[in-house]
């Protein structure tokens, strides 16, 4: 669950060094926080910007870093402080890793896969300049 975590903090940071990058790293960022919202009573997005967390305050004009900052303090929360809930679902955890495989312009495995899951997907990788290389859509690579 870590490295699920460290790959959003590398999506984040890749997002606010180029602008390409940021529809894909929004549209992620909501489908985690979709997730992590049901893992512990009470801790939530919308709770947490409402909180005194610095982060919270620092950001709160700033949809997009408020977003990552809380799924930042999920890490926190869920996975150390609460004895590593599985925040994410396996899908959605091969989502992150391949989206910042996507980000660092590698070859993408298994997207015919996520497509189910995530329909949306294909258009971002698309953005991106990314196409299939087989029929079925397993392996994309940039054009």
């Amino acid at each position: 669950m870590t490295s699920d975590f460290d790959h959003l903090m590398t999506i984040m940071q890749k997002a606010i060094e180029g602008t390409q990058f940021f529809p894909i790293a929004n549209w992620l960022a909501d489908i985690c926080i979709a997730q992590a919202d049901t893992k512990k009573e009470g801790w939530t997005f919308e709770n947490w910007k409402k909180s005194d967390h610095l982060y919270a305050k620092i950001y709160k004009d700033n949809e997009f870093l408020l977003k990552m900052h809380y799924l930042n303090q999920c890490h926190n929360v869920l996975d150390h402080r609460d004895w590593h809930l599985k925040v994410f679902t396996p899908e959605t955890a091969n989502l992150i890793k391949v989206v910042d495989d996507a980000i660092e312009g590698k070859e993408l495995y298994e997207i015919n896969k996520l497509k189910r899951y995530f329909p949306q997907l294909l258009e971002h990788l698309k953005q991106l300049s990314f196409k299939p290389l087989d029929k079925k859509g397993w392996m994309w690579s940039k054009t």
